[in-house]
């Protein structure tokens, strides 16, 4: 028999998710197999709330955005003293979404008048300097938005929008980069290698190691909530756990890329994750401008 009741907690169907070790489980859930409830667990998040690991969507939908059942239901037919929240954003969108210019992000970034150093850089996300996200919240009588701050602290807005910056700033060694859909920034710094492209004498930037270490390794990523070594947690930015690692869990623990197979175009074997699944910046120094964008 297992108490229910005890896994409201978002914390315990984390420990539940991840943990080898029951030790860590409220003994009051009566759980005694905890590779097969893992995997019961599993099953009813993917197969149940999910429904499966892939969705049919027609063309339309995916290019204008459809309500999503599940968060719909949350939303509209739960209770919130249940659990449900009217304020849940039930409107999946892959291109912008056709919104309002009060629902919108609000964004100024330096000209580089003035200050070509600056050139590119954000200056502020909707009317403040630190990095924010628009949300909405319940009260128990009406859905309200407000100003989101995502970390446990207050976080400057810092780097240019991995498109533009400077020109004509030949220490190349360091570039900083914004990243919105993370809303993290992250320092590029140059690898020592060159190439030509279209006539122009490209610079590659490798992204620090820093983004990636967890608050034991460097206490300042302690406000992201870093806990896992070469992860990004975004669970305070989407309201359920959700990580990012570099592709097919490069740097990350050993078991992670474990769980993974990759093939090569030869269809060989690969046993570890290779520099191909890094995360890079390629720029050319005179304009300054970013020929390929940071990919996580």
């Amino acid at each position: 028999m297992i108490n229910w009741g005890g896994l409201l907690s978002l914390f315990i169907v984390q420990n539940i998710m991840l943990s080898k070790d029951t030790s860590m489980i409220p003994p009051e859930l009566g759980i005694t197999d905890l590779k097969n409830f893992q995997n019961y667990i599993r099953y009813v998040v993917v197969f149940v709330a999910f429904d499966g690991f892939a969705k049919e969507r027609s063309a339309y939908e995916l290019i204008f955005g459809y309500n999503d059942g599940l968060l719909t239901y949350l939303k509209e037919e739960i209770d919130p003293c249940r659990g449900g929240d009217p304020s849940i954003p039930n409107f999946i969108h892959f291109n912008d979404e056709n919104i309002t210019k009060e629902d919108s992000t609000y964004i100024e970034m330096y000209s580089g008048k003035g200050n070509q150093t600056k050139t590119g850089y954000f200056s502020k996300l909707n009317g403040v300097d630190w990095i924010n996200i628009n949300a909405s919240k319940w009260n128990g009588n009406e859905t309200y938005s407000y100003l989101k701050n995502p970390w446990m602290e207050f976080d400057q807005l810092e780097g240019t929008d991995g498109k533009q910056s400077a020109p004509n700033q030949f220490e190349v060694d360091q570039i900083n980069v914004y990243v919105p859909n993370l809303l993290r920034h992250g320092t590029g710094k140059w690898s020592g290698d060159t190439y030509k492209r279209y006539g122009l004498e490209i610079y590659k930037g490798a992204i620090s190691d820093d983004l990636y270490k967890n608050a034991e390794e460097d206490p300042r990523n302690a406000k992201y909530y870093a806990g896992y070594h070469g992860t990004l947690n975004l669970t305070s930015l989407n309201g359920f756990p959700i990580f990012s690692t570099k592709n097919h869990f490069k740097d990350s623990s050993k078991n992670w890329s474990e769980l993974v197979e990759i093939w090569d175009e030869n269809h060989t074997f690969i046993y570890e994750p290779s520099e191909w699944d890094d995360s890079y910046i390629h720029y050319e120094v005179l304009q300054r401008d970013k020929l390929s964008l940071i990919r996580v």
